[in-house]
């Protein structure tokens, strides 16, 4: 009975330390935006992934800030048919970005972004959401974006 109530006292105070835990404030207080991404080449059509550097893909995630700024978490892998490839992750600074379209355009100045993540190139709605799509044959694409609350 003893190790059952010390068991009890146990798990009440652990359920009042979770419930006392302040949240995570990672984002900081100046996210719009949230938005992560998946594209996923596997065609081996000649030319079809070469924005990958061959099959492969990029994923990421993006914060969008008050004020046109952000952050830019990138890694593009790819993978050249017959052998050989690679990946390279790159951190990226956003400049400017705009949403008053239908889709968020991006500008970073930082080298190395590849084309398809800057200007309107991932395609990314400006209507929060979770959004799949097939370009075509081989290409899968995944994007999800939520807009902080405070915005």
């Amino acid at each position: 009975m003893r190790k059952l109530l010390g068991l009890a006292a146990l798990l009440t105070l652990a359920c009042a330390a979770m419930v006392a835990a302040p949240s995570a404030g990672a984002y900081g207080k100046d996210a719009v935006y949230q938005i992560t991404f998946s594209l996923n080449c596997t065609s081996v059509t000649p030319g079809a992934c070469d924005q990958f550097g061959g099959p492969g893909g990029a994923w990421g995630w993006i914060e969008l800030d008050a004020g046109g700024t952000g952050g830019m978490t990138l890694t593009v892998c790819g993978h050249s048919i017959g052998g050989g490839g690679g990946a390279f992750h790159i951190n990226a600074e956003i400049t400017g970005w705009d949403a008053s379209g239908p889709l968020i355009s991006i500008d970073s100045d930082t080298a190395g972004v590849p084309p398809f993540a800057l200007g309107t190139g991932l395609e990314i709605p400006s209507a929060p959401g979770h959004y799949s799509g097939h370009p075509f044959p081989g290409l899968a694409t995944e994007v999800t974006g939520v807009k902080m609350p405070d915005w």
